[in-house]
């Protein structure tokens, strides 16, 4: 391809090609939550700038949740399909190892923890807080892990309402382990069964993918109104927490549970209809890059925090527009160099 031609996407099958948007707009999301991190933080908390950016950050955190839904969906389905073991371990496992090394030893290095001796650090890095944002690659070797284990209960493909029962119960001793056996575990979002309504729900689309089409448009006018109520509930309670007021954290983990995979559900559903109008090239170009971009994208709005101070609403759209460009083209830029210099399948785990 012409380097200075417009990056074009390879053609793929449709059913690729709509798994690659739902990338693109999962990814846009994540970098939306860090670019809110990232703005002016002079502002009063409360106002009307304040919430709008604070809750446009709050209703963005669906990401990685939408994420593992994904991946436990497209896991389940192959692995339903043919399973071998070995393969699995080198594509998956051991894919994903070393980008998850390599990059928390660089941002460790860049920006240090108050204690830096050896061993803290790697403890932090085998727990999966090494760095804070990736987390979520310490939680896919937990779901590589998790699902070969997972399958044979899927084999028998269970109706939604027998899934729907089980994950309920299931959820509901999670937070009861948690809370009232361990007090709260410190990492808890670290740990891949706190994100059980997800993942069940992407296996269990997984097993029932010969007849996906027909279950997301039966299901997705009821995800709609869940991620309205639930969004509602985590948003508002959310806010409170930020202005540090007494929260139900009950209520408050009911709401993210039953918001976040009702959005995946509905980005799904509007993935597979989106696709089929044409004209998302760019953003299923981001898909395909999604983990390039969710790895370098962090040290992008490292250099750029602070940058602008003002507290204006021009200032705040100007920043919002200019460090999200450039948390998502200066990543995109990284990645094809190192897909020249051959460093991609060590550096993100795939080419």
């Amino acid at each position: 391809m012409d380097e200075t031609s417009t990056p074009i996407v390879p053609q793929q099958s449709g059913r690729q090609r709509f798994i690659d948007l739902y990338r693109g707009i999962a990814i846009l999301a994540v970098v939306g939550i860090h670019v809110m991190g990232a703005l002016p933080a002079k502002l009063t908390v409360g106002s009307l700038k304040w919430q709008a950016i604070a809750g446009t950050g709050i209703l963005l955190q669906f990401a990685v949740p939408a994420f593992l839904l994904l991946t436990a969906f497209l896991l389940t389905r192959s692995g339903l399909k043919a399973f071998d073991s070995r393969k699995y371990i080198r594509t998956r496992v051991l894919q994903t190892l070393p980008p998850y090394l390599i990059w928390n030893i660089f941002y460790t290095w860049l920006i240090p923890t108050k204690r830096t001796d050896f061993l803290f650090v790697v403890g932090r890095i085998l727990i999966g807080k090494g760095y804070f944002h990736l987390y979520f690659l310490f939680l896919l070797v937990q779901l590589y892990v998790l699902i070969p284990l997972c399958l044979p209960l899927w084999r028998k493909r269970p109706p939604f309402w027998q899934t729907a029962v089980g994950t309920v119960a299931l959820t509901l001793a999670i937070y009861v382990v948690n809370r009232y056996v361990f007090h709260g575990i410190p990492l808890i979002g670290s740990v891949i069964f706190w994100y059980t309504p997800a993942i069940a729900l992407g296996m269990w689309l997984g097993s029932q993918s010969a007849r996906l089409r027909e279950i997301l448009d039966a299901g997705y006018p009821s995800a709609i109104a869940l991620a309205v109520l639930g969004g509602t509930m985590f948003l508002s309670l959310s806010l409170r927490e930020m202005r540090h007021l007494n929260v139900n954290t009950f209520f408050y983990q009911v709401g993210a549970w039953v918001y976040a995979p009702s959005m995946a559900f509905v980005l799904l559903w509007a993935s597979e209809r989106l696709i089929e109008r044409g004209g998302f090239d760019k953003l299923i170009y981001l898909g395909t890059n999604s983990m390039q971009i969710y790895l370098v994208h962090p040290l992008i709005l490292l250099w750029l925090k602070g940058a602008y101070q003002g507290t204006t609403l021009f200032t705040l759209l100007f920043a919002f527009v200019s460090y999200s460009l450039c948390a998502i083209l200066l990543p995109l830029g990284f990645a094809r160099v190192a897909t020249r210099l051959r460093l991609a399948p060590l550096l993100f785990g795939r080419g």
